[in-house]
């Protein structure tokens, strides 16, 4: 099983899958502040997968959250709850709806 993104035509853009084991992340960045960051191809725009960690006495929390952008863009991205799914638009696409 995974979280899929696709396109509004329905076009698989990325995925990151829910079931471990079944594909290692390409790259995985540990901010050292409870917040991991991970994503599983190269692509200029991929599937980012954000881990954060909260302890508040002898709990700890662990919220796993979704986006689609540029890894470079990871920190600003809009975050969503790892089973929701989310519909990503290209810039090409935001183009072709302006003209």
């Amino acid at each position: 099983m995974a979280t899929n993104y696709y396109d509004r035509w329905g076009n698989l853009q990325g995925e990151i899958p829910s079931a471990p084991g079944r594909t290692l992340p390409y790259m995985v960045e540990d901010t050292g502040t409870g917040v991991k960051y991970m994503c599983y191809n190269d692509k200029p725009q991929r599937a980012i997968q954000r881990i954060t960690k909260t302890k508040v006495g002898t709990v700890t929390t662990t919220k796993i959250e979704n986006a689609f952008g540029a890894w470079e863009d990871r920190a600003t991205l809009e975050y969503f709850p790892v089973n929701d799914p989310i519909i990503v638009t290209t810039a090409d696409e935001e183009n072709e709806e302006e003209a």
